[in-house]
């Protein structure tokens, strides 16, 4: 019995470690998360992050706020543990902290989910606020950006429509790296 819990907890601390852990499979880092998201959103000075600390790293919101620190953003982290706090947890950080941009930091079954996907794409989309999602799959589906890393070198998914009806404008220096998708 105690073999077999602990055979379960090492698969769980794996598949932790190697799917979720940032700068994995092409994943920037927190400090570049936010680099690329202030130099996108060059007004942001409150960013909302949903993050389920279930699935993510332990010390996640520590390196948030030193990243966060020295570029003048606030961050307002949502955490979230079930899918009846999406809709609350977006409700407050637009209504009751007036973010200017949003980032799903965490791709789990919670935030992952069909319905916190689609919830988060329109109501986000409709507030005009740029949503950077947790992978790039959530660009087809209406997320305004991805970020992540292809041969080493950061490089942007983005949905050229929502882009538009956000008001968003990708910097020059990323435009040689950026895929556009749903033009139309």
């Amino acid at each position: 019995m105690l073999r077999t819990r602990m055979w379960v907890n090492l698969t769980l601390f794996i598949l932790t470690l190697f799917l979720l852990t940032p700068n994995l499979h092409g994943q920037v880092t927190v400090r570049q998360q936010l680099f690329v998201m202030k130099e996108v959103v060059p007004d942001a000075q409150k960013v909302g992050i949903f993050w389920n600390k279930v699935a993510g790293e332990s010390n996640f919101i520590e390196k948030l706020k030193r990243a966060a620190a020295p570029m003048g953003v606030e961050v307002y982290v949502v955490e979230v543990t079930s899918l009846k706090e999406v809709s609350k947890g977006f409700k407050d950080l637009v209504d009751g902290y007036g973010v200017q941009a949003i980032w799903v930091a965490t791709s789990d079954d919670i935030l992952n989910n069909s319905s916190s996907r689609k919830y988060l794409i329109k109501n986000s989309t409709l507030k005009q606020i740029p949503l950077f999602s947790p992978a790039s799959e959530w660009i087809a589906d209406g997320a305004c950006v991805y970020v992540g890393k292809a041969d080493g070198k950061i490089k942007l998914w983005v949905n050229e429509k929502t882009a538009k009806v956000v008001q968003m404008q990708i910097p020059e220096k990323y435009k040689a790296s950026v895929e556009l998708l749903a033009k139309n």
